[in-house]
């Protein structure tokens, strides 16, 4: 039966009271007695008799409660119990916010783990009504201290025993940190949230635990790595670690993902980036999974794109030496694997073309025939998405090599746009989709590093709303203009074809 996004969020949010240490601080001793003697009351067989016959009719008096009892529960809560009672209430209206909220899993890791989609629509990777816009403008309701809260509350039910509880909780933390920038307020919480990531994914139970552990690093440089370049060494080397030991390819690819963004927003040392392209391009060199050798290609293309802004032959030397593997990979079955070595190799032509305008790779024909057969074909097997999917971003990919369009992808906040017009930026883009989903809207909104990155061009500090995002073409664009063209040659023979029919039967 499938879930929705609020099952999985009241999973991570709960009912803390229920379990845990906060709980069983919270209870007074009174309240356990009394919790002792209703359950007697309805294990006893002599209780069960004496309930049935007062069923029956009897008209015994029900006792009086004791005065202990009594005194008991007139007490006034007490500190403990006070602050339990405040938490639960934050916990709730937090949870009660959220619930409309996708939680940060999207299709293809909800895929991994054999789970229900959840909330997002097939084939939208933005909601064109506004419902992550709202839901997440709803999480901009509660105050630092409801989110700081939370988070304390669901890193305790992390360290819980059962998986399902680490998974929750897990879930949860990684949500908040999608869909809301909490870099300034959780500063002094941000090495205990990272060791309790680091912690999940080095000791986990299940696949999900680790593949939500493994994000939320990516998440955490997301957040904190802007400025701070200190814990980049020792989580690389463990990323990296637990890259060779796994042979999940499911693990391995978020593993690979969380590896490139954390070298992307935090390495300083070209040499270390230059290593983490040699391990991408190992994983998507040796086929092992069609996710695992898209999440390299797509990992390589980020890191690759760093490269080139400071050093375009050291770029250029990279990817040549892998030029002939993202040919091959081209025939590959797996759509976004096609797509994505393809925007790779536009990545190179941009590299190269930054320096001598009419630069090619080899065989440059081929390519640009092979591309524009991609683009045109369709098969039965490949379905109705794939298709447009295809058909969409190779058309971009066949301009841009063949006559040196540039990309055109705009993003609107507010009325606001994003341009996203070179492919080092569409492969960034790519990247921060994979890492945030529908928690991208969000971060371009309030987060400095995303707005770093991508150059926002106006101010959102004091934005009250948010509206909704979606991806369009600039009318004034070759791909618009093409499409305007098709058009009106499908409208010309529709006419001709009805203008045929009613002279042959005049005649």
């Amino acid at each position: 039966m499938a879930s929705s996004g609020g099952d999985y969020l009241k999973a991570a949010l709960g009912k803390y009271s229920n379990s845990g240490e906060i709980a069983a601080l919270g209870k007074g001793a009174n309240d356990n007695d009394s919790d002792n003697e209703e359950n007697r009351a309805k294990t006893s067989p002599k209780s069960q008799r004496a309930a049935s016959s007062s069923k029956q009719g009897s008209k015994a008096p029900t006792p009086a409660p004791s005065g202990r009892r009594s005194r008991g529960n007139s007490r006034a809560p007490s500190r403990i119990q006070s602050r339990a009672n405040s938490r639960d209430k934050n916990m709730k209206n937090i949870e009660e916010g959220m619930n409309s909220l996708d939680i940060g899993f999207d299709e293809t890791i909800r895929e991994r783990v054999g789970m229900a989609s959840l909330d997002t629509e097939e084939g939208d990777d933005y909601d064109p009504s506004g419902q992550y816009a709202r839901a997440t403008d709803q999480i901009g309701q509660f105050s630092t201290e409801q989110l700081s809260g939370a988070i304390d509350a669901l890193i305790d039910k992390i360290a819980e025993k059962r998986s399902s509880s680490k998974e929750a909780g897990l879930q949860g933390l990684c949500s908040i940190m999608a869909h809301k920038y909490i870099g300034e307020s959780q500063e002094g919480n941000k090495l205990s949230i990272l060791e309790t990531f680091k912690r999940s994914l080095k000791f986990y139970k299940s696949d999900k635990e680790a593949l939500l552990a493994a994000r939320g690093i990516a998440l955490w440089f997301l957040q904190f790595g802007l400025d701070d370049d200190s814990m980049y060494p020792e989580v690389s080397e463990f990323l990296v670690k637990m890259i060779s030991e796994t042979s999940n390819a499911v693990l391995k690819a978020q593993l690979v993902h969380s590896l490139a963004f954390s070298t992307f927003v935090s390495c300083v040392d070209t040499r270390d980036t230059i290593d983490v392209l040699k391990i991408c391009s190992k994983q998507f060199s040796h086929w092992q999974s069609g996710e695992l050798t898209y999440v390299s290609l797509s990992a390589y293309g980020l890191l690759l794109a760093q490269v080139a802004d400071k050093n375009i032959e050291l770029a250029k030397e990279i990817f040549e030496g892998d030029y002939a593997v993202h040919l091959n990979l081209l025939n590959s079955e797996n759509v976004d694997v096609r797509i994505s070595s393809s925007e790779n190799i536009a990545l190179g032509y941009e590299i190269i073309r930054s320096q001598y305008k009419k630069s090619k790779f080899y065989n440059h024909k081929d390519l640009v025939e092979t591309l524009e057969e991609m683009a045109r074909t369709s098969t039965k097997k490949q379905a109705k998405r794939d298709k447009t999917q295809q058909r969409s971003a190779l058309r971009q990919v066949v301009s841009f090599i063949s006559e040196g369009i540039a990309p055109e992808t705009k993003l609107n906040f507010m009325n606001k746009y994003v341009v996203i017009d070179t492919w080092k930026k569409t492969c960034c883009l790519n990247a921060f989709r994979y890492t945030l989903t529908s928690g991208l809207h969000t971060q371009f909104l309030e987060n400095p590093l995303v707005q770093e990155i991508f150059d926002t061009p106006f101010d959102t500090s004091n934005s009250t709303s948010l509206a909704s995002e979606k991806m369009v073409v600039d009318s004034r664009s070759e791909l618009a203009k093409s499409r305007s063209k098709n058009k009106n040659k499908q409208r010309d023979n529709k006419e001709r074809f009805i203008s045929s029919t009613f002279d042959d039967e005049d005649h």
